[in-house]
């Protein structure tokens, strides 16, 4: 399973075509069995319990607005982050799915932290994206990289891959 890491998209959303031919890549690789998402692996991902279970660094000023959360910096050249710790066994695939309901620089991105050096980053843009992740995800943490920008989402996911 370690080649699977090629397959991960970077910059935009998998189509559903890739996810199918992902899916079906592990049945033939020997996974014993298409893998579906499982079970939600974070908290409070579609923001209806305010800002309950994240967290803002770096003095990054955020709140939630309309359901999604809002969040950037106004002042010195920190980077302003909104994370939450995975639950679960790290040392297997998931797929972390958002939404980027508005964004104001392409320099924000999503990183993905694990228990290695590995980080997974993403530029994002408006819309609904998803990303297959390997093994080893403990983190996850969105991240705007200058000053007076601010980055707005909702519906944060991330599941364990399982057999279906």
């Amino acid at each position: 399973l370690g080649d699977i890491v090629g397959w991960i998209a970077l910059n935009r959303t998998i189509t559903d075509e890739e996810r199918i031919e992902l899916l079906a890549y592990y049945a033939k690789r020997g996974a014993g069995g298409l893998l579906v998402p499982g079970d939600e692996l974070i908290r409070n991902g579609d923001f209806s319990d305010s800002m309950t279970d994240w967290t803002l660094s770096n003095d990054a000023d955020g709140g939630v607005v309309n359901g999604a959360v809002v969040f950037g910096r106004e002042a010195d050249n920190f980077d302003a982050i909104l994370s939450q710790f995975v639950t679960g066994e790290p040392e297997t695939y998931r797929i972390v799915s958002f939404e980027v309901v508005a964004v104001s620089s392409p320099s924000m991105r999503l990183e993905v932290r694990g228990q290695g050096p590995d980080v997974i980053y993403q530029n994002l843009t408006a819309g609904v994206h998803e990303v297959v992740v390997p093994s080893g995800l403990s983190k996850i943490q969105f991240v705007t990289r200058t000053t007076e920008e601010t980055l707005s989402l909702d519906n944060i996911s991330v599941k364990k891959l399982v057999k279906s």
